[in-house]
């Protein structure tokens, strides 16, 4: 009975398997935004994803260029952070994980923004967010020894809206409701498996019942 319980247990961890749980396409007929941190000018940018079920976060893929050059020439620095929702806006930081190194790959699209627009994705430190949470995400290129502009790609817009501010010290202000796009990224984690004891538990009862049943016959 022991190396039964066992291996159904094996069969329902070992199945789990990063996917995507949210993604926002580009949108090239929208320029971008900002989102680069430099003296003596800077913007973060963040936009809302909701979760409909609790997952563990693993990786994020972003989209985004550099406005001057258009040109990804080596490996930059960004800054990913999630905030909970405070009534609308950005609240508390949750997760903050600094100088992620990924360098972009050409992805054939484009806004006018940045020109030619890449695709960037991290491994993240795996966290967890649970179930129908609505959670704000940043993205920001903090790679100082790097000249220009970064502009994350947007998405289509959506009544949301995206929220902005200069520094970290500031307060989150609003974009213009629907008339901005969303930000373009893309979530995968894996779905957080309901408690190892609970599985046991729930196994040895069906076990039992059908041993007994069989005692019966």
């Amino acid at each position: 009975m022991r190396h039964s319980l066992g291996v159904i247990l094996l069969l329902v961890v070992g199945s789990v398997q990063a996917n995507v749980i949210h993604s926002q396409a580009v949108d090239e007929s929208i320029n971008g935004l900002y989102s680069w941190v430099r003296s003596p000018t800077s913007q973060r940018v963040t936009d809302n994803f909701i979760l409909s079920d609790s997952y563990t976060i693993e990786s994020l893929s972003w989209y985004g260029g550099y406005v001057a050059s258009g040109v990804e020439t080596d490996a930059h620095e960004f800054r990913i952070s999630i905030y909970e929702d405070a009534g609308g806006a950005p609240g508390t930081t949750l997760i903050e994980q600094q100088f992620i190194s990924t360098t972009g790959s050409l992805t054939g699209l484009s806004n006018n923004a940045s020109g030619a627009l890449y695709e960037y994705s991290a491994a993240l430190n795996p966290f967890v967010l649970t179930s129908g949470g609505n959670y704000w995400i940043e993205i920001v290129e903090n790679d100082l020894l790097t000249s220009g502009a970064w502009a994350i790609a947007e998405s289509a817009p959506t009544s949301q809206g995206v929220h902005y501010r200069s520094s970290d010290a500031d307060s989150w202000s609003n974009g213009a409701q629907g008339t901005r796009g969303e930000l373009a990224f893309t979530v995968s984690g894996t779905v957080v498996p309901i408690p190892a004891a609970v599985w046991l538990f729930g196994s040895g009862l069906g076990l039992l019942g059908w041993f007994r049943r069989r005692r019966i016959v």
